[in-house]
């Protein structure tokens, strides 16, 4: 998964943005892409990054999109020195929400009726991270499976 993720990143500069980067299942590979993931960081002197991930119905609950993330958080954090993460979805989405909370974010808001979507006004709720909340759960676990690559200098100032 790691190559496959890299393979789609930037090299690493002050403004970085990823566009949708496919993730492949390694069973089906031959299949095509399971989905996308994709980040946002481009105002490099806040530090900040958003990132967001699609998962094909029939390749979800399959850990992909935690496999996906943990990276590309582990990137973020690790490579592009990022302070703080985000994420926004809808609420009903009890799926992404969970993929959130299983990869140490926390819920910051629920925004009510903020999002203007197919024809209806509809809720928003934002996870977030902190570079050393990040680092104190990496260190916490025992089997880390964020890769080599990504690692590095967590800077939690």
């Amino acid at each position: 998964m790691e190559q496959r993720i890299h393979g789609s990143l930037p090299v690493p500069q002050d403004t970085a943005q990823l566009t949708p980067a496919p993730i492949s299942g390694t069973e089906n590979l031959s299949k095509g892409n399971c989905g996308a993931c994709q980040f946002c960081a481009d105002r490099p002197a806040q530090r900040q990054a958003e990132i967001g991930i699609t998962v094909a119905r029939r390749f979800q609950c399959r850990e992909y999109a935690t496999e996906a993330l943990r990276a590309i958080v582990g990137y973020l954090f690790g490579k592009l020195r990022k302070h703080r993460i985000s994420a926004s979805m809808d609420p009903r989405n009890t799926g992404s929400i969970r993929l959130m909370q299983r990869l140490g974010f926390r819920q910051e808001a629920h925004m009510i009726g903020s999002l203007w979507f197919k024809g209806q006004w509809v809720d928003d709720i934002v996870f977030a991270m902190l570079a050393r909340e990040w680092a104190g759960d990496q260190q916490s676990r025992k089997n880390d499976p964020t890769p080599l690559a990504v690692r590095g200098p967590v800077d939690t100032s």
